[in-house]
């Protein structure tokens, strides 16, 4: 593959979630460069209402990948 080309990324987008951006930026940034699978984990045992829309949309996330035959790690 060479530099100039795009990569092809699985990817989820949450719309209409009843929280705030600030709440949910929070939970993202502690999940951020984990792999799915630890991700996943952290965020089934977090105590935060974000957590549970995080969790969704990355699990949605990890199915699209797959999908598409990408590496979901």
């Amino acid at each position: 593959m060479s530099p100039m080309e795009p990569t092809k990324v699985g990817k989820c987008i949450l719309k209409y979630l009843r929280i705030g951006p600030r709440k949910a930026r929070l939970v993202c940034n502690t999940i951020i460069r984990k792999p799915a699978n630890e991700a996943l984990f952290s965020l089934k045992y977090m105590n935060k209402k974000a957590a549970r829309f995080v969790y969704q949309g990355l699990k949605s996330a990890i199915a699209n990948a797959t999908v598409l035959k990408l590496d979901p790690a």
